[in-house]
């Protein structure tokens, strides 16, 4: 390359790398502005279902595939005498007798497996 290639190249080159660069932060951006828009509709969704469960005369409880308590009601904290943080992370055969408790995650399990539902308590 003579001289005068180089000098021109050389802008060409840092604008191409610059361009680069504000590309991936424009990218960088955009997704981190998605996140916090998903974050806030997903804390939108969480405030709507504690609304709901929080309206019920009834307790409700919220439990995952291991039968561990997500969510508790206000109406489960008058009732069982525990607050939410009491119940959260706690298996949900505590609010139960010790008789339907001890078959209580086997039912969960076998109905997670086959879909068939059986009625306990």
């Amino acid at each position: 390359l003579s001289y005068v290639q180089v000098v021109l190249f050389t802008p060409c080159l840092f604008l191409c790398f610059f361009l680069k660069i504000a590309r991936q932060k424009l990218l960088e951006h955009n997704m981190m502005e998605m996140e916090q828009k998903q974050s806030a509709e997903l804390e939108e969704q969480k405030n709507i279902t504690r609304g709901i469960l929080d309206a019920s005369f009834d307790a409700l409880f919220v439990i995952n595939e291991q039968c561990i308590i997500q969510q508790a009601n206000e109406t489960s904290t008058v009732v069982f005498g525990c607050k939410r943080e009491e119940f959260v992370g706690q298996n949900i055969n505590m609010i139960m007798t010790s008789e339907v408790a001890r078959h209580h995650d086997k039912y969960i399990q076998n109905y997670l497996k086959t879909g068939v539902k059986k009625m306990i308590g």
